[in-house]
């Protein structure tokens, strides 16, 4: 049995928290940990899935805005997310996912750079570790 997302993203953000307090120690940012308030909210509003999709395409878009310009439109952080969330959304994602995007959008380009790819970073290796803790918990249970 799998936990419910509400457990599983109480899970997931006990990982998180663990692993920026091995990157920071007792001094997270201020940009990270208002940027953490607005994961959390976007995360209460996105199904397991969606986020698990949703966060992956965040850093897809990260990568590729590192990588190279965004051809046609305007080298922004928002205009290299529009090509993963359509891959993985569809041409007209749900209203969460679009405000989501934006939510992050504004965040990214709030944030030091170097700190946005570091809580990427430890969201990406947060969803491992919860991931592995959530399989241990369904087998102990079955």
């Amino acid at each position: 049995m799998r936990l419910r997302f509400f457990d599983y993203a109480h899970l997931y953000r006990s990982h998180l928290g663990v692993h920026l307090a091995d990157r920071y120690g007792a001094g997270v940012p201020l940009a990270t940990g208002m940027a953490l308030g607005v994961w959390h909210t976007i995360a209460e509003a996105l199904s397991r899935e969606e986020h698990d999709d949703f966060v992956e395409c965040v850093q897809e878009a990260e990568r590729q805005r590192r990588r190279r310009p965004a051809p046609l439109l305007p080298d922004t952080f928002r205009s290299h997310l529009h090509g993963p969330l359509s891959v993985r959304f569809g041409q007209a994602p749900g209203q969460a996912i679009v405000f989501a995007a934006s939510l992050i959008a504004a965040v990214h380009e709030q944030m030091p750079a170097e700190e946005f790819v570091a809580l990427l970073e430890c969201m990406a290796r947060a969803r491992t570790t919860a991931t592995a803790a959530d399989t241990e918990l369904e087998k102990a249970a079955g």
